[in-house]
């Protein structure tokens, strides 16, 4: 593996039906090669979207993924998000919320 993050798997708590929340995970470089970024797959489409600051990372450098969820439904959720990297390597990414009205 190329790529880490700092929490694979986030814990956003209580939050508030249909209203924006933001959040993200740093995302390090481990290895001794550059980590060219080919596509990040958000789990909901219509409810997650996600930026990174830039789709090449340097080794030993890291970048914010940065997300924007806003809660469809109610109750519990888990929710995932795939960053393919050179070509074919996928590291994943989860979180969790509780979505109250």
């Amino acid at each position: 593996k190329m790529l880490t993050t700092n929490n694979k798997e986030l814990q956003l708590g209580d939050i508030k039906f249909g209203i924006p929340y933001e959040f993200s995970y740093k995302i390090y470089n481990v290895s001794e090669h550059d980590a060219v970024i080919n596509t990040i797959v958000e789990g909901c489409k219509s409810c997650t979207k996600t930026t990174i600051s830039k789709n090449i990372i340097p080794s030993g450098a890291s970048v914010d993924l940065n997300v924007v969820f806003t809660p469809g439904t109610l109750g519990k959720t888990l929710k995932g998000i795939s960053i393919i990297y050179n070509s074919d390597i996928e590291l994943k990414l989860t979180f969790r919320a509780n979505i109250n009205e």
